[in-house]
């Protein structure tokens, strides 16, 4: 899936279609891709028919033919897009697919449009990148936490300041909320406390530093915010399942075992 990092998006629309909309029956040499997000559509697809009502995703592979038409208007998001050559074995979008129109998605889309219509230095690049989190999104949005943007900016303050002490107080006034409002969203958001999250953030930072040989662990627990190197390690091996000095015995690499070059 290395190609995909190619990926070049060759055309974008995100408008409304008429009754008069339609498609003609031929087939188009690169993948593509239409969101219905309101209303219906109707395609067929190398002979097969197929209904796309609203919250559908019709992907098209290279060398297919396409016919489409709606009997109730609708708004749709329409990509078409080339990938690397190594790649293009290895990319298989359903044919039809139902997402969650989720308000991550939703923002995902307006970015892009954004992006697209400004055409600014370097778009391509980004414009391809955006793709991909857009088809994430389609996917397997359906799998993960609703977007919220109180929480979003409460996870991004934690990630760039993990070092420091997490003050539920200070984040919820931070985002405008409520402490004890702010610590249920952000639960049922994520599915975890504020303070559990920062501490996954932090051990996860501890683990790639006792990867390396650079610092001793209780260099590292002060390094990634912890002030008790005991509670350090506790809370290390609950959410890592082994302790620290266990952790690195196990993942760290000898100067032999890396590959000449690197």
């Amino acid at each position: 899936m290395d190609g995909l990092l190619n990926l070049d998006v060759t055309y974008f629309v995100h408008k409304t279609c008429g009754l008069s909309w339609r498609v003609e029956s031929r087939s188009f040499p690169i993948y593509g891709f239409l969101l219905v997000l309101e209303g219906s559509a109707h395609y067929i697809i190398d002979g097969v028919e197929f209904e796309a009502p609203a919250g559908s995703m019709v992907s098209f592979r290279p060398g297919c033919a396409r016919l489409a038409t709606t009997a109730t208007g609708m708004t749709c998001a329409a990509f078409d897009f080339t990938v690397a050559p190594q790649a293009a074995g290895s990319l298989e979008l359903p044919v039809l697919h139902r997402f969650i129109h989720t308000e991550e998605l939703e923002r995902l889309l307006r970015d892009f449009q954004f992006e697209w219509l400004q055409k600014g230095e370097g778009y391509g690049l980004r414009c391809g990148a955006m793709l991909l989190l857009i088809l994430h999104q389609l996917l397997h949005g359906g799998n993960s936490s609703p977007y919220n943007h109180h929480v979003e900016k409460v996870k991004r303050h934690i990630v760039e300041h993990y070092t420091e002490p997490t003050d539920v107080r200070a984040l919820a006034e931070m985002v405008g909320l409520s402490t004890v409002y702010c610590g249920a969203l952000f639960r049922r958001s994520q599915g975890m406390t504020i303070a559990e999250y920062a501490n996954r953030i932090r051990v996860r930072k501890a683990a790639s530093l006792l990867e390396e040989q650079d610092h001793d662990i209780t260099e590292i627990a002060y390094l990634c915010g912890y002030s008790d190197v005991y509670y350090f390690s506790n809370t290390f091996k609950r959410i890592m399942g082994s302790s620290p000095s266990r952790y690195r015995a196990r993942h760290t690499r000898s100067v032999a075992d890396i590959p000449v070059g690197l």
